[in-house]
């Protein structure tokens, strides 16, 4: 009669098993306490913010530097223009489904419209660098930025872009009380 070597007893894997998973669950219930201690909105299911605002809530839970040079444009429409509509070149990578929910939810864009125009030649000569209230680098993240607003409050931005020094391209939201009047009216929009 040949006997089990004890190495290979069911009842002591069973044993060996459970007590891993005993250990596991024990180093879980010690950690998870501080760790919500440290930092509760990363960890709990369900956090409390003080607003719905959804920019001051990403901008708290993420590296601040990141989420400014990614959604820059976005987060200064915010604080410029909030309920502004948009007009922008259908050609832009910016009119996907992605982009637009950005703009709409952090950037508190109300409409965008998205005809067809070239927004590096549409007026061409026209230099926004006199009406500038917001402008960011971009980075690796993000495109540089600038938005041009003339007095009073914007209803309604138009996409144009223009060429820096360095051969980059930067993102201009102009406020359309700056183009002359009826420039927008062969678009469409």
């Amino acid at each position: 009669m040949s006997r089990t070597p004890q190495a290979c007893q069911p009842g002591r894997r069973r044993t060996i098993l459970l007590g891993l998973i005993a250990a596991a669950t024990l180093v879980n219930v010690v950690q998870f306490p501080m760790i919500e201690r440290d930092a509760p909105e990363h960890w709990r299911a369900i956090s409390r913010y003080e607003s719905g605002d959804l920019p001051d809530i990403a901008l708290r839970l993420a590296n601040p530097s990141n989420v400014r040079e990614r959604f820059g444009l976005a987060l200064a429409l915010a604080e410029v223009a909030p309920g502004s509509a948009l007009v922008m070149a259908s050609s832009l990578r910016m009119t996907h489904s992605r982009a637009r929910g950005v703009l709409m939810s952090l950037g508190r864009v109300t409409t965008i419209e998205d005809p067809d125009y070239d927004p590096q030649s549409f007026f061409g000569d026209f230099d926004p660098r006199p009406f500038i209230v917001a402008q960011g680098e971009g980075g690796r993240l993000g495109d540089p930025y600038a938005i041009a607003v003339a007095e009073g409050a914007p209803e309604r931005f138009v996409l144009l872009q223009r060429e820096l020094s360095n051969g980059d391209l930067v993102d201009v939201l102009v406020d359309e009380r700056l183009l002359p009047p009826g420039a927008l009216d062969g678009l469409g929009t």
